[in-house]
């Protein structure tokens, strides 16, 4: 006969070719380990249903999204920082471009250039 060793409703180990029902202690949380009669098809890993004694494939959760993080205060601080140095950035540049204009016209208007 082959006996199924069930631990909290999971196959832990099928035994064949046993002559007597197998015993093993319970686990070191004190959880029972049961040996349940089956055929050649179980393997371990799967899960039993003791209401029905039925085994089925072990069907993994679905693993859950991870969640997007709300940014932090630093977040939003840096963010901010980071978009006055652009807009700093590009005013400096127009100022430049202001200046270099103002200085090239007083050039032409002197007939200097």
């Amino acid at each position: 006969m082959t006996y199924a060793m069930i631990l909290q409703n999971k196959v832990i180990d099928v035994l064949p070719n046993q002559e007597t029902e197998p015993w093993w202690p319970p686990d070191p949380a004190g959880n029972p380990v049961t040996a349940v009669l089956c055929d050649d098809t179980v393997k371990k890993g799967m899960e039993y249903e003791p209401e029905t004694g039925e085994f089925s494939e072990y069907i993994p959760p679905e693993p859950e999204p991870e969640p997007i993080p709300e940014p932090t205060q630093l977040d939003r601080i840096e963010a901010a920082i980071s978009q006055s140095n652009t807009y700093l950035s590009q005013t400096y540049s127009e100022i430049e471009n202001r200046i270099i204009d103002n200085y090239t016209m007083s050039l032409v208007e002197n007939n200097i250039i």
